[in-house]
């Protein structure tokens, strides 16, 4: 999962890129689906707050979040994993999980940011628009921002009907 958001971040940087120039031939629309921040209880111990390269190519700082299942729109487990989860990014000096455990706190409050996009890409020369839906999830964990992000694609779409949105 983790290639196929490389590959399309580089489809989006490639595409930004070459809107630069004065033949426009890749451009982006973006179309915010929803938008909302819930509140959840999470508990920390030593099985839901881990170092894991499940779903990366480094070891990442991850806190397993069951509620997710319960507001997002796609399943932020990893493959291989059973719960969504987000990560605070690579595991290193400072951000481990002794870093969260440490506090002695066994459940923390907290609100998740979920946030549904869908990006049309379309190509003005091959006459061609691909559909994406990307949910990015954000929250604090003991003053560390979390995150996770998951991107589908859904398609393509006619289009005439895409250079009208």
């Amino acid at each position: 999962m983790k290639t196929i958001f490389t590959a399309l971040s580089s489809i989006f940087i490639f595409t930004a890129f070459a809107q630069e120039g004065s033949n426009q031939r890749y451009e982006n629309k973006v179309r915010q689906v929803k938008e909302y921040t819930s509140s959840h209880q999470i508990q920390l111990n030593e099985e839901s707050v881990r170092c894991s390269r499940v779903g990366y190519s480094v070891e990442e700082l991850k806190v397993s979040v069951p509620s997710l299942k319960l507001v997002a729109i796609f399943d932020h487990a990893n493959f291989g994993e059973a719960l969504p989860c987000v990560t605070a990014g690579r595991c290193q000096e400072g951000n481990m999980p002794k870093d969260i455990l440490n506090n002695g706190v066994t459940f923390v409050n907290t609100d998740i940011e979920v946030k549904l996009k869908e990006t049309y890409m379309l190509d003005h020369q091959e006459k061609t628009c691909l559909r994406y839906l990307t949910e990015n999830v954000k929250t604090d964990i003991l003053g560390k921002d979390f995150t996770h992000e998951k991107i589908n694609d859904i398609g393509s779409f006619p289009y005439e009907l895409c250079q009208q949105i």
